[in-house]
């Protein structure tokens, strides 16, 4: 799995663990600094933002499945006023 920080769902990645590149294929292109849509795609990405902007501090949210043949389902939840996706 991997995890993402951000401070809102249309803003950029503030955090992003080590392997995250790898396990979505583009080991040589960094993700800090970028958003959802260039990330995983103007679908997938649009997607993930419509999601987070409805998780709340107090529980975790499932956000959207994704990749070949649903390889990753993307979880959510708020901390500290990040939100924070954690890739499965």
């Amino acid at each position: 799995g991997a995890l993402l920080a951000l401070k809102d769902p249309t803003g950029s990645i503030q955090f992003a663990s080590e392997n995250t590149p790898y396990l979505l294929g583009h080991a040589d292109v960094p993700v800090i600094g970028k958003n959802l849509r260039s990330v995983f795609g103007p679908e997938t990405g649009e997607r993930m933002q419509r999601a987070l902007s409805h998780v709340n501090d107090h529980h975790p949210a499932y956000v959207v499945t994704f990749g070949d043949a649903g390889r990753f389902h993307a979880l959510a939840h708020r901390h500290r006023g990040y939100h924070i996706v954690e890739l499965e």
